[in-house]
């Protein structure tokens, strides 16, 4: 079937569907990364005034310990830690590895390109 040469010169055909059906739910690019009522949420919270504690929050409070103060020892008073349970396993089966030639021509890697094969 051959069209009309008239058809070619009323212009473009219009398409079936708009080229994005989403393009409304886009944000504006100067929108990027805002959200209005976050943003106005936060600002309530930081502008507006302290609310007095509940009756919960007074006990829970009361009650937390609050954190432990950082203790720094020097390396000739630390003291070494028992190991767990399965640590003695991990360290027998390092020790029985065996390194390969290839694994060893590349120090700062600890993989072994063996395995792999």
């Amino acid at each position: 079937m051959k069209l009309p040469d008239d058809a070619y010169l009323q212009g473009p055909l219009p398409p079936l569907m708009p080229h994005d059906p989403f393009e409304r739910s886009v944000l504006n690019e100067a929108e990027h990364g805002e959200d209005i009522l976050r943003e106005r949420v936060f600002h309530e919270l930081m502008v507006s005034t302290q609310r007095p504690l509940s009756l919960e929050e007074r006990g829970a409070a009361a009650d937390d310990p609050g954190r432990a103060p950082r203790v720094y020892a020097p390396a000739w008073e630390r003291v070494p830690k028992q190991p767990l349970p399965g640590d003695a396993e991990v360290i027998a089966e390092g020790r029985r590895h065996t390194i390969t030639a290839e694994s060893s021509r590349h120090p700062g890697d600890s993989s072994d390109p063996g395995e792999l094969r």
